[in-house]
């Protein structure tokens, strides 16, 4: 329980660093002039498209507010408008249709595990991050097994790097390499994905063909220097976005810090 033990409460406060990471990003992509700022972003409506208000957290597939979650904190679309959520707390991995059905995809609610396998015959530990690919594929991060996970469209799910229950900071292909305590995961150019591996203060990159190196950030060590890969450092990253002219942005979580 390490992940929830030493960062549940720094992640309630990363609500807003991660809140402040999809404005930067978002503001890419809006025009906005002088002045105008505010009246653009006063115009958006908040809205809950699933699961239901200030509810505890449970689990229940359903529509709209007859859905239940157990904290949970990644999230990412596919081409087809479907929302897919690291459903925390509920060890699971659950989709939202555009229409705002929820169903889940793969593992079995509040229990903990590492199996691979197809739908709910697979387990997971309490994930956290989760991205999509260009294929439909789902990568998450599986923070309590130190893992990146895989989900095929018709919902296989495989290790894809890292060893379960194993944590460390070795590079190398599939199982040969290392994280610790992984939150956030995302898909770059040609299909790479880059993980925010928590615990070890690092990022790391993983190819189509599963060999893991290490990107940014010297693992175990601590700091905040800016400076080129490996001899940069952060502080606890917990997640990641990319903008239109591939520059990452990382939540430095506790360095109080978005990085570049």
């Amino acid at each position: 329980m390490e992940p929830q033990s030493t960062l549940h409460m720094a992640m309630k406060r990363t609500s807003n660093t991660l809140g402040l990471i999809a404005f930067c990003i978002l503001s890419a992509f809006l025009p906005v002039q002088a002045g105008t700022a505010q009246t653009i972003y006063e115009n958006y409506t908040v809205t809950t498209l699933a699961g239901p208000d200030q509810a505890s957290p449970s689990w229940q597939d359903g529509s709209t507010n007859v859905a239940r979650f157990g904290t949970p904190f990644g999230m990412a679309k596919d081409a087809a408008g479907n929302i897919y959520v690291a459903d925390t707390l509920n060890h699971t991995i659950r989709k939202i249709t555009p229409t705002g059905f929820v169903s889940t995809v793969a593992g079995f609610t509040a229990t903990p595990g590492s199996a691979d396998g197809i739908g709910a015959d697979a387990r997971f530990n309490t994930p956290h991050g989760i991205a999509v690919d260009s294929d439909g594929n789902l990568y998450v991060a599986d923070t309590g097994n130190h893992t990146i996970r895989k989900i095929t469209p018709d919902g296989t799910v495989t290790t894809f790097a890292g060893l379960a229950g194993t944590s460390g900071t070795a590079n190398g292909t599939g199982n040969a390499a290392r994280f610790s305590s992984p939150y956030g995961v995302m898909i770059g150019r040609s299909n790479l994905v880059f993980v925010a591996d928590t615990f070890n203060n690092t990022i790391r990159v993983i190819t189509p063909a599963g060999v893991v190196s290490t990107f940014a950030g010297k693992a175990g060590v601590t700091g905040s220097q800016d400076k080129t890969g490996t001899a940069a450092t952060f502080s606890k990253p917990t997640a990641l976005a990319m903008d239109s002219s591939g520059n990452i942005y990382v939540s430095d979580t506790a360095n109080d810090l978005i990085r570049k």
